[in-house]
């Protein structure tokens, strides 16, 4: 796995997708390993997690809608997370906002998803949630 590459994890029927810093068509092989890996579990919901992701330039954009594409006519519900204000506006320009639905974080994504809000790490192992006290 190279330091740009999408990674995927998966808790029961929810995959995540974690983008890399930048989003671009060099990103495009390990996103649909990573996407075809969640699909092969058969999971029903997918998070893109855009955390990290500081730059998505034309090809990044055409490659999660392709993904989104993809997800929706299999029937999976598509999650996404991380954007800030000026990409969560180009998703909505684009149409992406019909078929995803924009959350704040990961946490939310479980939530609709109906799974308890501790984060799955990469190997499967789940962490504590955070207390803010």
């Amino acid at each position: 796995m190279a330091k740009g590459d999408v990674v995927e994890r998966q808790d029961g029927p929810l995959g995540l997708l974690d983008f890399p810093r930048d989003v671009t068509a060099q990103t495009r092989e390990s996103a649909y390993h990573a996407y075809n890996e969640l699909a092969r579990a058969r999971v029903k919901a997918i998070g893109l997690n855009f955390d990290a992701t500081d730059y998505m330039n034309s090809a990044g954009i055409g490659l999660v809608i392709s993904l989104v594409e993809d997800a929706t006519q299999a029937g999976r519900k598509v999650y996404a997370f991380g954007l800030g204000s000026h990409y969560r506006k180009l998703f909505s320009m684009v149409g992406l906002t019909e078929r995803i639905m924009l959350v704040g974080n990961e946490a939310e994504v479980r939530t609709h998803v109906g799974l308890p809000l501790g984060s799955t790490t990469v190997d499967g192992n789940q962490e504590a949630p955070s207390s803010t006290a």
